[in-house]
């Protein structure tokens, strides 16, 4: 038996009733609402190979067999069709390796954006944290995800990890968190695929508080199981639908031995998994952000040299940087002369038509001479734009700290404050304007500080992670996790290596 379809192992947390009558279990069995679909899905764990009685909504299922508590409960077969076509159509034709970094990082950024998800997230992971990282994420995918989308593992796990000390579910605490629950499960295994998963959860949670009780509370109503309400009938018809069609084209199921969660990492592309070596330590002067290529230089203290020539460069190496760096405090970057290019295009876009040259001085002053900058002037009452050859002095802002300002040394007569008031209004938007290159990637991640340091030659970019509850993020845009299927990932260039 593989890992993908490993069996529940639901140890008795109770006798049964002794009675032998079926418990309502109303704190935990939504039994008005769900008892068809609750019992269609104990019954396909009894009958996998017969999905036309037991999942097909308007058929009966017709004589229930006799269903224990202490039974091995394997949910994975009902939901792995409709989850392995969820995951492959939510990223169609993305490479795999782009598709993964990008659930990796949205996926993250939300667990981490309420606290009450924050809570479920460590049910299911079982670790304890205030924030979680990338690695947390990888960690979760290679137990549920890689190769297999384990819904018997997934529900095992919450209910395990919400276990009191009598061995039961405390079902306050199971309502408390059951929505981001399934918002995390439809994360993973795609949101149809929770809507089932999460009846999963109240079954089994059920069964380890009431044992026989709970199952006999259940299939004591054949007649429900039989006739699906509506709203069972809509949850249960994509599941029975996937299992007729199969999975998706080019879908295969990748075996996975079993884990050592704590010292696995997740393998590029999904190649098998490798065993995760800590990184080597090394002094702070030989971190950069330059990825693969690039004129490196190398600071004496503790800032990551960043070489960026064009905004777009300058958004790939702060994006790759950052997401090497999930759990810092505190991030400083430093540009070079030569790099400085990058920064003032970042703000000024198309008008900055040249950059000029650019040269550090004394004072904590950079001198930008024969700077080319399109603006728009009246002329004769009509507004024109016009390239304008200047001289710049940029300077640490006496009166706030973490600004530079501007001044024009050499321009045109007469338009000269005008020109100046413009560009120093770009130029105080060099911090939002960092905090907006980073909003996809890394949402929690804001530009603070802006300086010049000619005894370095560098101007510095501070950044620092936000307070969670700050960062906005958009819940919507939380695919489930990738999965591998056609069409395979395409090599990287070179700028996905950065």
């Amino acid at each position: 038996m593989t890992e993908a379809t490993r069996p529940l192992d639901t140890a008795p947390a109770a006798a049964p009733n002794p009675t032998g009558e079926p418990s309502p279990s109303p704190e935990i069995l939504d039994l008005p609402k769900y008892v068809g679909l609750y019992g269609r899905i104990l019954v396909a764990t009894k009958r996998p190979d017969d999905p036309d009685s037991v999942l097909k909504p308007d058929s009966p299922v017709g004589q229930i067999p006799e269903i224990k508590f202490e039974d091995l409960r394997d949910y994975t077969p009902i939901t792995w069709n409709l989850s392995a076509t969820e995951r492959v159509e939510a990223w169609g034709e993305t490479p795999f390796a782009r598709a993964y970094e990008d659930w990796k990082t949205k996926f993250t950024n939300a667990i981490n954006a309420a606290q009450k998800r924050k809570e479920a997230f460590a049910i299911i992971s079982g670790k304890q944290a205030d924030q979680f990282s990338k690695d947390d994420t990888d960690i979760l995918y290679k137990k549920l995800c890689e190769g297999k989308s384990d819904t018997t593992e997934f529900t095992r796990t919450v209910v395990d990890n919400l276990l009191g000390g009598e061995g039961k579910v405390n079902p306050e605490k199971l309502q408390e968190l059951k929505t981001q629950i399934e918002w995390i499960a439809g994360r993973l295994f795609g949101k149809q695929t929770a809507s089932v998963v999460a009846r999963m959860v109240e079954i089994e949670a059920s069964i380890k508080n009431e044992a026989q009780a709970a199952i006999d509370a259940i299939i004591s109503k054949p007649e429900r199981i039989n006739i699906l309400t509506p709203e069972e009938r809509k949850i249960l018809a994509p599941v029975y639908k996937k299992i007729v069609e199969g999975p998706p084209p080019g879908f295969e199921v990748v075996p996975v031995a079993p884990l050592q969660l704590e010292t696995l990492a997740p393998a590029a592309g999904g190649a098998a998994p490798a065993p995760k070596k800590e990184p080597e330590p090394q002094p702070a002067a030989a971190r950069t952000a330059t990825g693969p290529s690039g004129t490196e230089i190398e600071p004496a203290d503790d800032v990551i040299a960043l070489t960026a020539k064009t905004a777009d460069e300058l958004k790939r190496k702060l994006i790759y940087s950052i997401g090497q760096n999930p759990t810092t405090k505190h991030l400083t970057f430093g540009m070079s002369e030569d790099n400085v290019r990058g920064l003032l295009s970042s703000v000024a876009g198309d008008q900055m038509k040249d950059p000029g040259k650019i040269e550090f001085a004394q004072g904590n002053r950079v001198n930008i001479k024969n700077l080319k900058i399109e603006a728009e002037v009246s002329v004769l009452g009509r507004m024109i734009k016009k390239e304008f050859d200047i001289d710049v002095v940029l300077f640490n802002d006496p009166d706030e700290k973490g600004e530079i300002d501007i001044q024009i040394t050499r321009g045109p007569r007469g338009v000269t404050g005008l020109i100046e008031g413009r560009f120093r209004g770009q130029i105080r938007a060099i911090k939002p304007t960092l905090s907006g290159l980073l909003i996809q990637d890394h949402p929690r991640w804001k530009a603070d500080n802006v300086a010049i340091d000619s005894e370095k030659q560098r101007i510095t970019l501070g950044f620092h992670p936000m307070s969670p509850m700050s960062v906005p993020v958009d819940e919507d845009s939380v695919r489930p996790a990738v999965a591998r299927g056609a069409p395979e990932p395409q090599e990287p260039t070179q700028d996905d290596n950065i």
